[in-house]
């Protein structure tokens, strides 16, 4: 049918050839029916298939006026579409510290020199303010237990220490492990991971901010191996890290999942015993890990050993106390953020943590330890103490661990919720109550040698004294054992230095009730 009225309204207003053409389905050159806008084309489109085009291009302007070419229609303004009443529209939410002055903080004192401050909004920051130069207040890491077997939330870390305010320090592993530096009373629990930042505490109560960095020299009395290299302390033996040294803080022994080689050394600096798998940790002593084929595998039992650490950067080795996070985020004043050579990922700053601790220090000697609860950036952390006038600011532990204990009380967000434990906090304390911890530090445990004397006349006598003592030991009676102690073992070593070398067995003597003759 629409071939035939095409063919009729063709015969009334075309040449009979083009009449032809249009009832096949065929249009070309100019028709009265398409007017001036139809372009001449070879391309082929069968009415009786729908329109179907059976080439690569379809045909401007055969049934459809149009502009001429080089001129578009208008395009018309899109249409909003229509919000439903009862769903509101969701935004995201950015966090940002103003650039302006920021709004005056609610303050409360909780000891001379200590102010604890809040700033509402978002995100709500808690800070308590330590004047290091004034303050007599010390500052000082706690652990969940002597050894890495143990977790505690920062709630339990202050009620445990009596700490005036503490929030939760550094990264640490599933089991308890701390992960990177951490100082108490001038002994490394453990070493610095990939050298990151730590924050350190001076016995004249200055706080240090600075990448660490630590290595140990073994100085032997092995001929042929003089001296040898440790490469960190009570950290996880991981591809790279070589040499290890292990005390009692990481554990009762040192396990390898693979051949290496261990060396157990006593108190007293001398090799006891070697192992490739398992090696249980002297008191007092330590155990060296390396790979099977480390230099460590030279040395034999009986060889006498010294440690001596060397940390940088230059004057660390003041630092008794110190914890570690990361990143670095102010360095003199200027943004410091290097998170490729610290091993942190790219997304380390981004806003998907929304809760973050962190201490920065003033250049008037101010410490300030501060938690980030809301919507914000590590940038926003970093703007926060520029505007507190800190020159100095690091990045701990944060997410879930992030809390912040004052006079007993959580202050964030999770004060009603369960607590993450973690390895280590960072209290703030009284002198007195400083002191009481670091008489207890170990419970109560304190080794009676010093590696570094191990050389001395009066070490080396004693050694033999207790090699003496022990081996004639079953054969005498107690009163005979205080006198062959008195009486003296080595002519080298004079008089007192024997009633010194000895107060301590004649004491525990006395206390034992003695053998009749």
């Amino acid at each position: 049918m629409l071939s035939v009225f095409a063919w009729a309204s063709a015969q009334m207003f075309c040449p009979p050839v083009e009449a032809q053409k249009l009832a096949m389905g065929v249009v070309g050159g100019h028709s009265p029916l398409s007017g001036p806008a139809v372009r001449s084309s070879v391309h082929f489109v069968h009415m009786r298939s729908g329109g179907k085009v059976h080439s690569k291009k379809w045909i401007r302007g055969a049934f459809h006026k149009l502009p001429p070419r080089g001129k578009h229609k208008p395009v018309s303004a899109k249409v909003a579409p229509k919000k439903s009443a009862g769903k509101p529209e969701h935004k995201p939410v950015v966090g940002h510290i103003p650039v302006g002055p920021m709004q005056p903080p609610t303050v409360k004192d909780l000891a001379p020199g200590v102010t604890y401050k809040v700033y509402s909004g978002h995100p709500r920051i808690n800070a308590v303010d330590v004047d290091m130069s004034k303050s007599q207040i010390k500052m000082r890491p706690v652990t969940a237990s002597y050894s890495f077997n143990q977790l505690k939330d920062v709630r339990d870390h202050a009620r445990d220490s009596g700490a005036i305010a503490a929030i939760n320090a550094n990264y640490f592993k599933t089991g308890g492990v701390p992960l990177g530096t951490l100082m108490v009373d001038g002994e490394w629990v453990s070493g610095p991971l990939y050298d990151r930042v730590a924050l350190g505490f001076t016995d004249g109560g200055y706080a240090r901010i600075a990448r660490v960095g630590l290595h140990g020299t073994l100085y032997t009395s092995n001929p042929d191996h003089p001296e040898l290299w440790i490469n960190n302390v009570n950290q996880p033996h991981r591809t790279g890290s070589r040499c290890i040294l292990y005390t009692r803080r990481w554990g009762e022994r040192v396990t390898f999942p693979y051949a290496g080689c261990m060396v157990a050394v006593d108190a007293s600096g001398q090799v006891l015993d070697k192992a490739e798998k398992v090696m249980a940790i002297p008191y007092g002593g330590f155990v060296l890990a390396d790979s099977k084929k480390s230099p460590i595998a030279n040395l034999k039992p009986g060889d006498l050993v010294h440690v001596k650490w060397q940390t940088n950067p230059i004057g660390w080795e003041n630092v008794k106390q110190a914890v570690s996070g990361g990143p670095l985020l102010l360095q003199d004043g200027k943004f410091a953020f290097d998170l490729k050579s610290e091993k942190f990922p790219a997304n380390w700053t981004g806003g998907h943590i929304v809760a973050r601790t962190a201490c920065g220090i003033t250049a008037d000697d101010h410490l300030i330890m501060a938690t980030f609860e809301g919507p914000h950036t590590l940038f926003d952390v970093a703007k926060f103490f520029l505007k507190m006038g800190c020159t100095e600011a690091m990045n701990l532990d944060g997410g879930g661990s992030t809390t912040m204990v004052v006079n007993g009380a959580t202050v964030t967000r999770n004060s009603s919720a369960s607590q993450r434990h973690v390895a280590v906090a960072l209290g703030v304390f009284s002198e007195d109550k400083a002191k009481n911890l670091a008489a207890c530090n170990g419970c109560g445990y304190k080794p009676k040698t010093d590696l570094a004397s191990f050389t001395s006349r009066l070490e080396l006598a004693r050694i033999g004294a207790q090699a003496g003592v022990a081996a004639a030991a079953a054969s005498v009676s107690e009163p005979e054992r205080v006198t062959t102690l008195n009486s003296g073992i080595s002519s080298n070593v004079n008089e007192s230095e024997l009633s010194a070398l000895n107060s301590n067995e004649t004491t525990e003597l006395a206390g034992k009730p003695q053998a009749r003759p």
